[in-house]
């Protein structure tokens, strides 16, 4: 055994290296697969709030992230019962009879099922006239639980069909 390795020794150091540079080519390989899938990550966040200076509320959902978001699908829930609207005007039944305390010029929208959401672009899901007695007398957070008793959950995936979900108003666990 001892003469074997004398005699291979050229041949098993080459061996043990080439070894090596396949470890390392895998190594990089998923580590350029990882930064690749990082690299266009999406990150969906909602905004709230009330527009400075005028009379309107809105609800926003923003693309944060590096890449495309693919929204794979759009619910309300609403005391334990989750219902998906699917035409803009269903969302605004649902908005108008959850709350009365802003005039009857409201707008939604609604993120379409497949639709891809760009990196920086969003989406005004609500946008609401405050009566104009609310403006001074509450602060934003509990505008929001009066306006808005329902939550929004969007889920939606990366060009590598990873799913994620964003919930409106967030839950921090």
């Amino acid at each position: 055994m001892i003469e074997f390795l004398a005699n291979n020794q050229i041949a098993l150091f080459a061996g043990f290296i080439s070894l090596l540079a396949l470890v390392a080519a895998i190594y990089h390989g998923v580590a350029t697969r990882k930064h690749f899938r990082l690299s266009i990550k999406p990150h969906l966040s909602f905004e709230f709030g009330k527009i400075p200076d005028t009379d309107f509320f809105h609800i926003t959902v923003t693309n944060q992230g590096l890449g495309p978001a693919i929204i794979k699908n759009f619910s309300i829930l609403e005391k334990d019962e989750e219902t998906h609207p699917n035409n803009p005007s269903k969302f605004l039944d649902i908005v108008e009879k959850s709350s009365k305390l802003y005039s009857n010029h409201s707008a939604v929208s609604l993120p379409h099922i497949d639709e891809s959401l760009s990196p920086n672009n969003s989406i005004i899901l609500i946008k609401l006239t405050l009566i104009p007695a609310l403006n001074s007398d509450l602060g934003t957070d509990e505008l929001l639980k009066q306006l808005i008793p329902f939550e929004i959950k969007i889920e939606y995936e990366s060009m590598y069909k990873e799913k994620y979900i964003a919930e409106f108003p967030p839950k921090f666990n």
